[in-house]
């Protein structure tokens, strides 16, 4: 167990080092944008819908990954090995990214695209999966895709988000991880119950608060909705 909880602390931490390095005051907020040096990075009113697709997102995740686990008794790709495995949940868009914060990982054990975690779903629901991805082609402070991972009867699945929340772990200036895995620990690494982190009224409010681009990130969701199809 020890060893599981090493790994996912270092793999959500380590690259922001390796590819910002001063990340602690790289960036910061002018009006309503965010800049890294003089370059505009991002909108903060975009930022603020995209968390909560983020946060619809890893409900999402989190309740299918359930099911499957309630319909098979295990957890997608759980295997009696030892190794950490990792899935990215990233597009055609975003795999750039994923590639290299996976280069970056140190001490990993195994990958496992995304493709076959979808695959791993279907076979065991008996039914067609929907993919949902981060809302951001390009990463800012934060990383632009989803992070899956399993180790024997331990899965984990994370995002990170733009804003700070109640449930969310700093990791740097405007970028918060939110994780749920079925083993909490409530120490420095804040990793929730997904049935603990989806019932709670501080998650609810921030999950029905108005997205306004609604429209837009539909049209966005629906362009990738079957994306590893494509493959």
């Amino acid at each position: 167990m020890k060893k599981v909880i090493f790994h996912i602390a270092v793999f959500l931490l380590f690259p922001v080092i390796v590819l910002y390095g001063q990340s602690e005051n790289g960036f910061y907020v002018k009006g309503t944008n965010l800049y890294y040096g003089d370059q505009l990075v991002t909108s903060i009113e975009y930022q603020k819908d995209a968390d909560i697709i983020r946060l619809k997102h890893l409900q999402y995740y989190g309740k299918i990954i359930t099911e499957y686990h309630e319909k098979t008794g295990k957890y997608p790709l759980q295997s009696s090995s030892a190794e950490l495995t990792y899935v990215f949940v990233a597009n055609s868009k975003q795999a750039e990214f994923a590639e290299d914060y996976d280069n970056a990982i140190p001490h990993k054990d195994k990958t496992v695209s995304f493709k076959k975690f979808i695959e791993e779903l279907e076979k065991g629901l008996n039914r067609e999966v929907d993919e949902f991805y981060d809302p951001q082609y390009f990463r800012d402070a934060k990383y632009n895709f989803y992070v899956y991972a399993v180790n024997k009867d331990v899965f984990y699945f994370a995002i990170n988000v733009h804003q700070k929340f109640p449930f969310s772990k700093y990791i740097s200036p405007y970028n918060f991880k939110v994780e749920i895995s079925n083993i909490p620990n409530r120490s420095a690494n804040l990793i929730i119950l997904p049935e603990e982190l989806f019932t709670s009224e501080l998650f609810l409010n921030e999950l029905n608060k108005e997205i306004k681009k609604e429209g837009f990130f539909r049209e966005l969701e629906e362009k990738f909705l079957h994306e590893t199809k494509k493959l």
